[in-house]
């Protein structure tokens, strides 16, 4: 059931400006045209991690710990912005913590409000004063990873400093990004010569195995079928190591429930590259809205001397120049050094902290930025 906010606020122009809460996912579906509609408004601003279908498979998968709260802002009848948040609870440099945050985690690649673009002020104003009359049910608030390119991170700011709440930011995510807007030949001869010639060496040493292959995967039927192959790849890779494989559990539950919505709605993009018949690397990606989304990138430590991800990713990246259906790939999470040598334009996110009013936040607030940073400085001095 929709939950209403304790009062509707009436502009100058006599428009009531209401906030609704929904804490059930079933109530997403008789939304999804008008959903589906302020994400046109976005134009390229949208990204598939704001549409309801990822944020369905999400939640059936990772939310079940948590509390939903996707906020609804209606300017009359009109539906204005949609905060797509979530309640949990978890430590915090060592204190416990009860959060209102978005709904994510480390597969969401950017988050941010859903805003009419001529009325984002207005709806995050209704949202931050939804989150203080709430504010007994929640120490602290994070919005992680907006990009800080966004219209919506500027109003935000503004609102925070205008209302006098104590809030911090946080340089977060530096996610490299390629424009497509030329010809692969162009791009490639503007890479940097040491670039182009360890690709040289590396397509030399697959010409000289000759018997090798890469599949490109859009349906849902061919994903399930080679899904055991990416999964041992996964299982025998470095990504095992830091216990966030695609073969986890939850991924696995996660990205079979995302590449049968993904299919349907042809978003589907998955690469495989085999050697001799073995399948040794593999890329997960999203297409949506002229963009292609990096969600997962594997390959079999036991053919490290091979390069077989920078093999497969030169491959991927020909691809897109050469058909011209796509205007930008998203590389997908932080700035590893293997992405530099394909492009230097990066996407930059902050992490935005409100603090609540209370004793306890106010330490919290102090911890993160005032103690650590001090420490920090103390630290860098020293070394």
């Amino acid at each position: 059931m929709d939950n209403p906010s304790g009062s509707p606020e009436i502009s100058r122009a006599g428009k009531v400006i209401t906030v609704h809460s929904i804490d059930n996912l079933d109530r997403i579906h008789p939304l999804e045209a008008e959903w589906n509609n302020l994400l046109i408004l976005q134009k390229k601003e949208s990204t598939v991690f704001y549409t309801p279908e990822w944020y369905r498979c999400w939640w059936q998968t990772f939310g079940q710990q948590n509390l939903l709260r996707i906020f609804l802002i209606r300017e009359n009848e009109e539906l204005i912005g949609i905060a797509p948040m979530m309640i949990r609870r978890q430590r915090n440099r060592g204190f416990p913590i009860r959060m209102f945050t978005f709904v994510e985690n480390g597969n969401s690649l950017h988050n941010d409000f859903l805003l009419h673009p001529e009325k984002r002020e207005k709806a995050l104003r209704a949202i931050l004063d939804h989150l203080m009359a709430e504010k007994d049910c929640w120490d602290l608030v994070e919005f992680k990873n907006i990009p800080e390119n966004s219209r919506n991170c500027d109003f935000l700011r503004k609102i925070l400093k205008d209302k006098n709440f104590l809030y911090g930011t946080q340089p977060a995510l530096i996610s490299p990004y390629i424009t497509i807007n030329s010809d692969w030949e162009s791009y490639y001869k503007s890479r940097s010569s040491k670039a182009r010639k360890t690709l040289r060496n590396i397509r030399n040493r697959f010409k000289r195995e000759r018997d090798f292959s890469v599949q490109e995967i859009n349906d849902y039927a061919t994903f399930q079928s080679i899904a055991p192959e990416l999964y041992e790849i996964a299982r025998n890779s470095w990504t095992e190591e830091i216990g966030d494989s695609l073969s986890s559990p939850a991924n696995r539950r996660f990205f079979d429930q995302l590449s049968r919505v993904a299919a349907e709605k042809g978003w589907l993009s998955v690469w495989l590259l085999k050697v001799k018949g073995d399948p040794v690397a593999f890329e997960y990606h999203l297409k949506y809205n002229d963009k292609i989304y990096g969600m997962r990138a594997s390959h079999k430590k036991d053919y490290g001397r091979m390069s077989p991800g920078v093999f497969l990713d030169a491959h991927i990246v020909q691809q897109l120049f050469e058909k011209g259906e796509i205007t930008e790939y998203d590389l997908g999470g932080s700035s590893d050094h293997y992405k530099e040598k394909w492009t230097r334009n990066c996407r930059r996110h902050i992490n935005v902290h409100l603090f609540n009013v209370t004793l306890y936040s106010k330490l919290l607030y102090g911890v993160e930025y005032r103690f650590i940073p001090a420490i920090k400085r103390i630290l860098r001095k020293s070394a």
